[in-house]
């Protein structure tokens, strides 16, 4: 059906992905001083920190993107539906 289905076959186990994807997003953002990527000010990171802040910066916004896409496809798991019909984009 979807990509989510074939990597989570089941509402449980999409919810234990979204937990531990919470959890690791907190772990990165604790790193900043920003409540979202967006709001990291880089300028704000020491000279020889940049390289590591950047990865982390990076990291966070993978983490970020992936759990939109958990909670995006978690009610078409639930209903076993198709993306395009769930979708409220056109």
């Amino acid at each position: 059906m979807t990509e989510l289905t074939r990597e989570f076959g089941t509402v449980e186990e999409i919810t234990d992905a979204i937990d531990a994807y919470r959890d690791r997003e907190r772990e990165l953002a604790a790193q900043f001083e920003a409540a979202t990527p967006k709001a990291v000010v880089l300028s704000d990171v020491e000279h020889d920190d940049l390289n590591e802040a950047y990865d982390a910066l990076g990291k966070w916004r993978a983490v970020t993107r992936r759990l939109c896409e958990l909670h995006e496809g978690k009610p078409r798991l639930k209903s076993g539906s198709s993306p395009a019909s769930a979708s409220s984009h056109p």
